[in-house]
């Protein structure tokens, strides 16, 4: 997802791409917390 695009027209676009973001990084922050532990 490149960050300097232009800027999304659709709301709906929006909240899945922010759906899409968050998601991502939930994942991320699960797999350090799962390498911090073991």
């Amino acid at each position: 997802m490149s960050k300097g695009g232009e800027p999304l027209r659709s709301p709906i676009l929006q909240q899945q791409t922010a759906k899409i973001y968050i998601a991502i990084t939930c994942q991320q922050m699960a797999t350090l917390r799962n390498k911090e532990e073991f």
